[in-house]
């Protein structure tokens, strides 16, 4: 990928009702980074289910249903996978939803795993929701990525 680190998130989660140990067989990601990315998207999600979460003006509206997401590893890998062969287009990936941000020089995933998750989230804030839920505008798609389309029903 010349000098640019490709950081893709894509549908690493799905629903969980109890703890689960992350035993994946990918040494290329930490459980330390796996852990600030499910953390980071379930305290997000709650604080969107509580209707703390601010929007451009106020807070957003509740969730219903918004469940506590688990890593998957089968999906962090397909994500190993996209970012190794340098994908840019994520249409190839069928029904996981992803983002990708590229970063220039070396960074490492723990240093940026924050940075993107931000970057992706704080677009809610920025544009603004409307009160009806439905992101119709360009601008969301990260957000939208970021907070519902990460969730693969068993």
């Amino acid at each position: 990928m010349g000098g640019f680190q490709a950081v893709l998130t894509l549908a690493f989660f799905t629903i969980s009702y109890a703890a689960e140990s992350f035993n994946c067989n990918n040494d290329a990601i930490s459980d330390t980074v796996r852990s600030t990315y499910l953390d980071y998207h379930n305290k997000a999600r709650r604080n969107v289910a509580k209707g703390i979460e601010p929007n451009k003006t106020g807070t957003l509206n509740p969730a219903k249903n918004m469940y506590k997401l688990s890593w998957n590893c089968e999906m962090e890998k397909k994500a190993q996978e996209y970012v190794q062969n340098c994908g840019a287009n994520l249409g190839n990936l069928g029904t996981y939803a992803g983002n990708i941000a590229n970063f220039g020089g070396a960074i490492k995933p723990n240093e940026a795993a924050p940075v993107v998750l931000q970057m992706w989230w704080s677009k809610g804030q920025q544009v603004g929701l409307p009160s009806d839920n439905v992101y119709n505008d360009r601008a969301l798609y990260s957000f939208g990525n970021v907070s519902l389309l990460f969730v693969q029903l068993k």
